[in-house]
């Protein structure tokens, strides 16, 4: 069996505290198989080490490491009223105290959500401006055009091609000058390696 972890936790969204033996104990939500706590956590519940019983499991945690597995032993656990009773194992080097997947379902901290058609009428009640209008241009436009305006594209710089290159060291020596209506917005950028770029 493989457990997700066995670095700490600093999400406290996925923590739970559960009363365990008459202790509140904190515990992060796993999807792993199995329940299970420290050594030191168990130590701490005041249960002497020979009230475990043998592991019936081989247990692993990441990069397929084989845990140093003390033992188990089967206990209620209780969560906002709701009583389960689970086999927990102790792991001497486990950092954070860890619920299995049939814990979670027991104790309802975990839910499955197969669809979401049942809200998307309330959904669409709730916010209707948000879904009025979508895929349409609205109203008309009208885009006024200087009289005999030619087309002309405006381009990221890119380098300047090898037989413009004299052409452009001249246009960038001149300052100002008459430009035709194709050229005007085209500049010369100096970059700090010495090579231009036409934009």
């Amino acid at each position: 069996t493989f457990l997700d972890t066995i670095g700490e936790c600093e999400e406290s969204f996925w923590l739970a505290r559960v009363l365990l033996l008459g202790r509140n104990i904190t515990f992060k939500l796993d999807t792993g198989e199995v329940t299970a706590i420290s050594f030191d956590t168990f130590q701490k519940l005041g249960r002497p080490s020979s009230t475990l019983g043998k592991s019936s499991r081989i247990l692993y945690g990441p990069g397929n490491h084989k845990l140093d597995t003390v033992g188990q032993f089967v206990c209620d656990l209780t969560y906002k009223g709701r009583t389960v009773n689970q086999v927990i194992y102790v792991i001497r080097e486990l950092k954070t105290n860890l619920f299995g997947l049939p814990t979670l379902r027991a104790l309802n901290l975990i839910a499955r959500v197969d669809s979401t058609e049942q809200y998307e009428e309330k959904i669409h009640l709730q916010y209707s401006d948000l879904f009025k209008g979508l895929g349409t241009l609205g109203p008309e436009h009208t885009i006024q055009l200087t009289p005999n305006a030619k087309p002309y594209a405006l381009n990221t710089p890119r380098n300047v091609p090898l037989p413009v290159t004299r052409q452009s060291e001249r246009g960038a020596d001149e300052d100002g000058g008459d430009c035709c209506d194709c050229c005007c917005n085209t500049k010369i950028l100096h970059c700090s390696h010495s090579r231009r770029s036409i934009t």
